[in-house]
């Protein structure tokens, strides 16, 4: 009777994702893998469904070929930037309001007073120390 073989099924796991990431990693623009540029997906997602459809769409109601496909094309180059555009600006938009939340809440934490009444009750005794400002 032959012995048993032992499977290491975390290394087999480790290989097989260092063998997908390579295989990831082989198409780049500009150096960087597409899905890590931020809007990328969505964008020519929805470029490609909408000069295909727009491109369909002129193609049946005009029966010209040629003209249909540059339609296709202008109609997903449009889409294309108009949603890279639009997604990176909410996206900035966003980052902006993050911080300015955590600005504003950083400022009510410096200011928060206890008054007498409040002093000696456990449960609305809040320690706040401030920022070091030594270096």
């Amino acid at each position: 009777m032959a012995a048993p073989v032992e499977l290491d099924v975390e290394q087999a796991i480790l290989d097989y994702e260092e063998a997908r990431d390579a295989k990831r990693s082989a198409w780049k623009i500009m150096g960087r893998r597409p899905v890590e540029i931020p809007c990328f997906r969505d964008s020519f997602m929805y470029g490609i469904l909408g000069g295909l459809g727009i491109g369909l769409g002129f193609s049946l109601a005009t029966s010209r070929v040629g003209r249909a496909c540059d339609v296709a094309v202008a109609s997903f180059s449009g889409i294309t930037i108009t949603n890279w555009c639009y997604c990176r600006y909410e996206k900035a938009r966003h980052a902006l309001e993050l911080a300015r939340f955590k600005y504003e809440i950083n400022a009510e934490v410096m200011n928060v007073k206890t008054t007498d009444s409040q002093i000696g009750d456990p449960d609305t005794d809040v320690i706040i120390y401030p920022k070091s400002t030594a270096k």
